[in-house]
């Protein structure tokens, strides 16, 4: 069972970023990132077991984050937490009661 979050643990601003390519005089695109979704979430660092138990499945993790649900919210946005920047590696809708998101996210490199 997952725990318990309540709208006092929600105390960190997030901004959900999306890649958006825009094409440019020369026939090419600029990439750059556009807000999807701003909210508020749980963000903890990952622990030393969370962090091996990533690896072993081929992606690093070094945040969990919790939001209330919504719809859209995909592994290849990014999140924005007051301009630290944290790769989306998988999102959980929570016992798929369509209330919770979990997130994990890798701070720093693309990776």
């Amino acid at each position: 069972m997952a725990k318990k979050c309540s709208a006092g643990d929600l105390r960190n601003r997030i901004k959900f970023e999306e890649r958006t390519l825009t094409p440019d005089s020369i026939g090419g695109s600029t990439e750059s990132w556009a807000v999807f979704y701003e909210c508020w979430a749980e963000i903890k660092p990952a622990n030393a077991s969370q962090v091996w138990q990533a690896r072993q499945i081929s992606h690093r993790i070094t945040h969990k984050i919790k939001i209330r649900y919504t719809t859209g919210i995909k592994a290849d946005m990014r999140i924005n937490f007051g301009g630290r920047i944290m790769q989306i590696k998988k999102v959980i809708n929570v016992d798929e009661r369509n209330t919770w998101l979990d997130i994990e996210a890798n701070e720093g490199d693309a990776s």
